[in-house]
């Protein structure tokens, strides 16, 4: 019985953990576990002299989830600050246990800014570690991941701590009958409707059977994986903090070095750079073979994120590609929206600008002739030329020359004349037949703003 309680209290002490003056949020779920932590932190809170909010989340999926609302707030009534957070108005029909995480994760937050509040108690224990553990190796994860839950974990400036990650839930439910602690159990529990359960059931057991303390070899396994673990991870944040460059929503590197890594610490690399994809071990490989295509330039949309290989470039992105469709006629003055970002005006050419100003060197400006309407500004095709000074050249062999992206040699635009001459790429050349133009009378502006 004193085990649940000395645990928690080493935990505290392990860790130099100061609750002093503090406010706590304990997340309760009025099950056994969440019960038994809130009774152990209400036996520390006077001697300790910190406070306890209580924050339950009602999922609205059984019935007694409305009873164990109206239990917890009348046990906190005069004891305990409480927020309660109710799941009935969110879109959950898919991936709900994901999105109800996120959510939880969302309302600890704001429960902590509320109450100034550092810390966020949870229940998990060491059943559902083991548990964790035997999916995520079955899930083929990581050797972080399999490695379990950790007793830390951070959700912004929200601390979150595990008290009982040493706690067998037998010991929990022990503490819970000898204090007279009142809790609820979850049906679906005692189903082997999903995986964990099944694990919970017919797995672990086993193990116990086998060795009465599978417990103490479970967490001796666990301190090899940490140790193990953590050695990877310092290898795998070297690499990245070295040749990965990481912006808002991409990052890029040089695939000659990410394939100068052994193949297990490639995937390491990939699984923290995309972990916000939440992709498996199946989808990393994939990604792995795409990079090394013998293909020199390719652009592939997989899942969520866009995979660019530009020569020696590896680029991978959370925007999506999608090749513009452009083909805009213009037989008159005026501004003309070609995408998000890009229009072109129009206009009649002001005389007395054209005696004081040279547009040579300016890309986003051209001086041509009315008589050459209508225009046309339409995507780049395969055998375009522009006239240079040298003579003509392929378009794309001058996008290749000025280092243009693979996205964008793909997305070029050229402005064509009623000739069907080329007098300008946008963005990178305008055509030498502009030099040899007197009859100047009309403007053509590129306009450039922000993505809407």
């Amino acid at each position: 019985i004193m085990k649940v309680l000395n645990e928690f209290k080493d935990f505290l002490e392990r860790n130099k953990l100061d609750l002093n003056n503090q406010t706590v949020i304990c997340a309760v779920s009025c099950g056994v576990d969440s019960m038994t932590l809130l009774d152990c932190l209400e036996k520390y809170a006077f001697d300790l002299n910190f406070r306890i909010v209580i924050a339950h989340v009602n999922h609205k999926k059984r019935a007694q989830s409305e009873i164990e609302e109206v239990f917890i707030r009348a046990y906190s009534k005069g004891k305990h600050d409480i927020e309660v957070l109710s799941l009935e108005n969110y879109d959950l029909e898919s991936n709900f246990q994901k999105k109800a995480r996120d959510i939880r994760i969302e309302f600890f937050k704001d429960v902590a800014l509320k109450y100034k509040a550092k810390y966020l108690f949870l229940a998990h224990h060491l059943n559902d570690d083991m548990e964790t553990t035997f999916l995520r190796i079955m899930r083929k994860g990581s050797l972080e991941s399999i490695s379990g839950i950790n007793e830390f974990s951070s959700y912004g400036d929200l601390i979150a701590l595990r008290p009982f990650m040493r706690v067998l839930k037998k010991d929990i439910y022990e503490y819970a009958r000898e204090n007279s602690i009142k809790y609820f159990e979850d049906s679906s529990n005692s189903l082997d409707d999903y995986a964990r359960n099944r694990i919970r059931h017919n797995i672990i057991p086993e193990f116990f059977k086998e060795n009465d303390s599978f417990d103490e070899a479970y967490l001796n396994f666990k301190e090899s994986l940490n140790y193990a673990s953590s050695l990877i991870i310092s290898k795998r944040n070297e690499f990245i903090s070295s040749y990965v460059t990481v912006y808002v929503d991409s990052f890029e590197f040089l695939s000659d070095y990410f394939l100068k890594l052994d193949l297990y610490m490639q995937k390491e690399v990939l699984f923290e750079l995309l972990k916000d994809q939440s992709f498996g071990h199946n989808n990393i490989e994939e990604i792995i073979k795409i990079i090394n295509s013998k293909k020199a330039n390719l652009i592939i949309n997989y899942k969520n994120i866009c995979i660019i290989k530009e020569y020696n470039k590896i680029i991978i992105s959370n925007d999506l590609y999608e090749k513009s469709d452009v083909f805009i006629e213009i037989n008159d003055f005026g501004i003309y929206d070609i995408n998000d970002s890009l229009s072109v005006e129009f206009s009649l050419l002001d005389e007395e600008i054209k005696k004081e100003k040279n547009i040579i060197g300016n890309i986003d400006l051209i001086w041509y002739n009315g008589n050459k309407f209508p225009f046309v500004i339409r995507n780049r095709r395969d055998g375009d030329r522009i006239k240079l000074s040298n003579g003509s050249k392929k378009v794309k062999d001058l996008l290749i020359d000025m280092h243009a992206s693979l996205k964008d040699r793909d997305n070029c635009l050229v402005l064509l004349d009623n000739q069907n001459e080329i007098i300008s790429v946008l963005n990178y050349r305008k055509s030498s037949i502009l030099k040899d133009n007197c009859e100047n009378n009309i403007q053509i502006k590129l306009i450039r703003r922000e993505k809407r």
